[in-house]
């Protein structure tokens, strides 16, 4: 979008109204209506404001722009629409379980509570356990096989737990309702008291994996 120089570091966004740009937020964050926000959101959602215009040097004068309408995908719907061809239907799967082959292989055990499903390899009672979140990608944790078994695993006394997000890999297709925020947390509350209990967790989170991790962070910290 055009920007119109204010000084040597702030630039104003011209054609994106602060009206807009909030609903979009509120949506994508936090799957939320503007109104319905609580207060620890509708304090997120000023400081992401914040963070642009400190980091990014860009702000939103304009209140709103007509000829602007947020795409919100997350909760304006399909209309019906599941296209999911066949093919790379079996393409997931197939990569999914070649994931599961390689982390049995590495010491990992499958672990499940409450819609939330993952994979934990035990490790020394004197090291801070790992817990990883993927982000969006076909087969979940395919593709980060390498990150795991040449990074994470470098510190072989490290407990490590790997999360799985089934509504952002396509591995589970019949489950068409993704945890919310609440199920997320309890579950992995579930799961750490039954594996870590009183254990401090490093939480990691790639992408969208940060969206559950800033969930946990927030819950275990209260």
């Amino acid at each position: 979008p055009p920007l119109k120089k204010i000084d040597d570091e702030t630039y104003e966004v011209l054609d994106i109204g602060r009206k807009e740009l909030e609903i979009f937020f509120s949506c994508s964050l936090f799957v939320k209506e503007r109104q319905d926000l609580l207060e620890w959101e509708e304090k997120e959602l000023q400081e992401t404001f914040k963070v642009m215009r400190d980091h990014a040097g860009l702000v939103f004068r304009r209140e709103s722009n007509p000829d602007l309408v947020s795409r919100r995908v997350l909760m304006d719907g399909w209309h019906g629409a599941q296209h999911r061809p066949l093919l790379g239907t079996f393409l997931v799967w197939f990569l999914a379980g070649s994931q599961h082959v390689g982390l049995r292989l590495s010491g990992f055990q499958r672990v499940h509570v409450k819609g939330l499903w993952g994979w934990y390899r035990p490790g020394n009672d004197d090291t801070t356990p790992m817990v990883f979140f993927h982000g969006i990608a076909p087969a979940g944790l395919f593709f980060y096989l390498p990150l795991i078994l040449r990074g994470l695993l470098q510190d072989d006394d490290r407990p490590v737990m790997l999360l799985e997000n089934h509504h952002i890999s396509g591995t589970r297709l019949w489950e068409l309702n993704a945890l919310t925020e609440e199920d997320t947390v309890d579950a992995m509350r579930q799961l750490a008291d039954k594996y870590l209990p009183g254990r401090k967790l490093l939480m990691c989170g790639h992408s969208f994996g940060s969206v559950p991790v800033t969930w946990l962070i927030k819950s275990f910290r209260d």
